[in-house]
């Protein structure tokens, strides 16, 4: 079963369809891969209970269903049940019997009008996906004359057509060929690699009529190499992978060793040597004591050695010249042995002898030098004077000290020349205040503030106002004492009588009298708020509020002001909507999140499985800034960076580390090991976060890649994405696309183009580059197809166009497109977001809402239930800048803050308080309990 009949078996199980067969593969078999339409009016080989057989349904037909011509139809239509989609559809006839209707049928824009894509309906070898043959006439077999393609044109499989392989433009007669000059070796073609790095062969090998280029020669041809001068010898080069190797049996150069032949191969023999070996020469002197000898050649250099000399020695002043400098003792002070008188024999010195040793004067012997001075009437220091520098002879003696006072004068004595101590005497010491002249300057008692004893009343500041006592105090060591007995000023007690600070006046400066009470200023009565009670304390202030209820988080639903404000709903309004297949969640002003809608693997949050059809509380969720839901789980990025998730976690969605049947979050867990994310994203069963660095991690189930170049797994943990500088991440089905400063990328899968790189190469496992996208503002990812708003308002889809979700006017079953297109009469989107099955809605900058696609339940919003391949108002609605599409349902937020919801509701993903299977409402309508 493919991915097209997959969705079908899952909208009606969605809409509750009674089929038995109708949502399964139809077993039918065609060049577009089994979803060719039939042109029988029953279409099948099944039958729908409930309906007769000739019975249209609405908008959707049984197999074995009459269907009439929709009006309108042109003559040339035919109109039967799509067995596919379920639905009655008109489309041009296919009169060469190749499972294509003819394209140049126009049947009519009716509800389920389908334009065929037989470029040629008389030839049913032609028709779009039929293989191209390389035939000689260039016949179109494949309906696209600008390629060239066929099994025939790469007979060896390189990838590349051969130069014979050619296909005819129908409209310009232009002759388009393949480019492989070679289609018998795989090794050629034009994109692979000429030069070294292959083969330096004579082959053309990237038939870019040139050959070998960047090779320097032919491999093994040989060239002479080296030199044949002097002692060298040439030898031989060979070439190697386009390069030369090395000279091989070359005698190469060596040092000269001065042995009279040419060694370094430079023309120039023994060049570089000071001699030639064998040579002698004199060397050394023959002046004073010293004898020349002789100096030899050895290795091309004067040995440094002087055969037979006597070299110079060290003076010995002895009457020779030694140093052979032609000066005989030069440097001696005198001759060894002589002698002479040296010292003094002034005052108490005697004179001595200096003999001359190794031409010096050796120390004076026999002397008496100079003493220091005795003070004993002799020259001790033999300096011509007596006693110099002594103050006294030895034993004399004179009075010191005072007799002034209380004093009395001592004696001094001469010791080694010096005055010594006073003695016997009685000195000054410090004035006790007593009347007496202790310290002996002639002045009793001076320095002293009152005499030993007295008492006065303590001096200013001691008071005797109020409640203050002045004390007494007591003169002692001159001084007058500490105040005793005083009572001095108090910090004021608020009683409302005493004066306990003694400044004349009682309790100034209270605030209150110690016991007062009243209502806590500042304190509010409003709402849910109580301004509670203050006491006045003894120290005359305003003690603790108490009993006092302050401002709370508004509880959104209920009739109380928690917050005090006046309004009991501030703070809930809904700032941001997500829609997962069949679940809606709301992300409120005040950062808690409600959700309604399917909850059988408790993707609402609220600690339950249980199913809810008006709004509930996220448990636990206080500070979340960002909401994103999936098939079966929910996450919301906390205002700290971190994420949490909950709801299934059978294929890692969760990004805990583990998966598993039966693994599920009924309430919010924190994906371990990421910080600092910045933006998420979830649909089907994975999730990503992109952190506030650029980097992009992603989680769940990727059965096409999770864009790290590895194939497609669960992963039950974060993992990084290969693409870095990320600013928006959206994710589809099975792919997923990213936004960075400098272009959109895509990876997945890609068998319908849903990447726009302009190929269908399925999957890609590394990001690739949208073509030809400029200027993208923000990128979605649908099932099975792309979008991206651009700068300016409009908008550009690629990828399937089944039910016209691309916008661009058409539909059909087998058509898609790799590249991105404009959608239709858009000019001034602000913000788009696409549904799980085929359809989309674009947000205006007027505020209206434009829908296009699948429209089978009414999630156009349009009052129909009419596929739109085009965008078409949602009337009388202005909006926010926020909306969600789900699998079939769509909710936005009203420019009146109301939260509006339509489309499918079979387990209340609408939130109006109702909810069955195969319920939808095509106009929208209010979610219950939100503002």
């Amino acid at each position: 079963m493919d991915r097209r009949s997959t969705f079908v078996r899952a909208f009606c199980v969605a809409l509750g369809c009674l089929v038995l067969v109708a949502c399964g593969d139809d077993g039918g078999s065609s060049d577009d891969g089994g979803m060719r339409p039939s042109t029988e009016a029953g279409g099948g080989d099944g039958a729908m209970e409930g309906a007769a057989p000739d019975a249209p349904s609405g908008p959707f037909c049984r197999e074995d269903s009459q269907c009439t011509p929709a009006a309108g139809a042109a003559a040339c239509a035919i109109t039967f049940c799509d067995r596919v989609f379920l639905r009655c559809t008109t489309t041009g006839p296919d009169a060469d019997a190749d499972g294509h209707a003819d394209a140049a049928c126009d049947p009519g824009a009716g509800e389920g009008a389908v334009r065929g894509d037989d470029c040629d309906d008389t030839d049913p070898a032609r028709f779009p996906g039929r293989p191209e043959i390389c035939d000689p006439t260039g016949h179109d077999e494949d309906c696209d004359t600008t390629t060239v393609s066929g099994p025939d044109g790469d007979v060896d499989g390189d990838g590349s057509f051969a130069m014979t392989c050619c296909n005819r433009d129908d409209a310009t007669g232009e002759i388009l060929c393949g480019a492989d000059c070679n289609d018998a070796d795989a090794t050629v073609r034009p994109s692979a690699t000429d030069g070294p790095s292959v083969a330096c062969d004579g082959v053309d090998n990237d038939c870019d009529l040139e050959t070998d280029e960047g090779c320097a020669c032919r491999d093994g041809q040989t060239r002479r190499c080296g030199s044949d001068v002097g002692e060298c010898l040439p030898g031989t080069e060979t070439c190697a992978s386009g390069a030369w190797s090395m000279c091989s049996g070359a005698v190469e150069p060596t040092p000269e060793d001065c042995d009279g032949d040419d060694d370094d191969c430079n023309s120039v023999v023994d060049d570089g040597c000071g001699c030639v070996d064998g040579m002698a020469r004199p060397c050394g002197m023959d002046e004073g004591v010293c004898a020349a000898g002789v100096q030899r050649c050895e290795g091309g250099v004067w040995s440094s050695v002087c055969e037979g000399s006597v070299g110079p020695a060290l003076e010995a002043c002895d009457g020779d010249d030694d140093d052979c400098d032609g000066v005989v003792d030069n440097g001696c002070d005198c001759r060894d042995g002589d002698t002479r008188p040296c010292g003094t024999d002034v005052g108490s010195c005697v004179t001595g002898t200096e003999r001359c040793m190794d031409g010096r004067w050796g120390v004076c012997m026999g002397s008496v030098g100079p003493a220091p001075e005795a003070c004993d009437g002799d020259d001790d220091d033999c300096d011509g004077n007596i006693d110099n520098g002594c103050d006294c002879r030895e034993g004399d003696s004179r009075p010191c000290g005072s007799d002034v006072g209380e004093c009395v004068a001592g004696t001094e004595r001469c010791t080694a020349g010096r005055w010594g101590l006073c003695t016997g005497g009685v000195g000054a010491t410090a004035e006790v205040c007593d009347g007496d002249d202790d310290d002996c300057n002639s002045v009793p008692d001076d320095g002293c503030g009152c005499t030993n004893g007295a008492t006065r009343p303590c001096p200013p500041p001691a008071t005797e106002t109020g409640d203050c006592v002045a004390g007494t105090q007591t003169c002692s060591s001159g001084a007058w004492g500490a105040c005793t007995g005083g009572v001095g000023p108090m910090p004021e007690v608020c009683e409302g009588s005493h004066d306990e600070d003694c400044d004349g006046a009682a309790d100034e400066g209270c605030g209150c009298i110690a016991g007062m009470t009243r209502a806590c200023p500042g304190g509010i009565d409003t709402g849910a708020c109580n301004a509670g009670m203050q006491t006045c304390s003894a120290a005359g202030t305003w003690g603790m509020c108490v009993g006092g209820i302050g401002p709370m988080p508004e509880v959104c639903g209920n009739a109380t002001d928690e917050d005090c404000d006046g309004s009991t709903a501030n703070g809930c309004a809904i700032v941001q909507l997500t829609a997962g297949y069949e679940h809606t969640c709301g992300l409120r002003q005040n950062q808690t999140v409600v959700c309604w809608g399917r909850n059988g693997f408790g993707q609402l949050g609220d600690g339950t499985t249980t199913d809810r059809n008006i709004p509930v509380s996220v448990g636990g969720l206080t500070d979340a800034t960002a909401i994103a839901a999936g098939r079966r789980h929910t996450c919301a990025l906390r205002s700290t960076g971190v994420m949490v998730c909950w709801g299934s976690g059978v294929s890692g969605e969760l990004g805990t580390g583990t998966l598993g049947a039966g693994v599920m979050s009924l309430t919010p867990t924190m994906v371990p090991g990421l910080s600092g994310v910045a933006e998420i994203d979830a649909r089907e069963s994975k999730s990503c976060a992109r952190l506030s660095s650029g980097a992009l991690w992603c989680w769940g189930f990727w059965g096409s890649g999770v864009g790290n170049g590895t194939t497609g797994a669960n992963h039950a943990s974060p993992v990084m994405v290969t693409i870095s500088g990320v600013r928006q991440v959206s994710l589809g089905d099975e792919h997923a696309c990213a936004l960075t400063s400098s272009a959109a990328y895509c990876w997945g899968r890609n068998d319908l183009g849903q990447l726009g790189d302009g190929t269908t190469m399925s999957p890609r496992f590394t990001p690739v580059v949208v073509g030809g996208l400029t200027s993208a503002i923000r990128i979605a990812a649908g099932a099975t197809h792309s979008c991206a708003t651009r700068g300016g308002g409009g908008v550009s889809c690629w990828g399937a166009n089944y039910t016209g979700q691309l916008g661009i006017g058409s539909s059909g079953p087998t058509m898609y497109w790799p590249a991105p297109l404009e959608v239709m009469s858009l000019t001034d989107a602000n913000g788009i977001s696409l549904g799980y099955f085929g359809y989309g809605c674009a947000q205006r900058a007027t505020g209206n809402v434009a829908c296009w696609g699948d429209n089978s339940a009414g999630q156009l919003g349009d009052g129909t239930t009419m596929q739109r391949t085009i965008p078409t108002a949602v009337p009388s609605l202005s909006v926010t800048t926020l909306s969600a599409t789900g699998y079939a349902h769509v909710c936005a937020v009203r420019t009146d803050g109301r939260v509006v919801c339509w489309g499918l509701n079979s387990y209340g993903q609408l939130g109006n308080g109702t909810s069955g299977v195969g319920t939808f409402s095509s106009v929208p309508t209010l979610v219950s309990s939100l503002p």
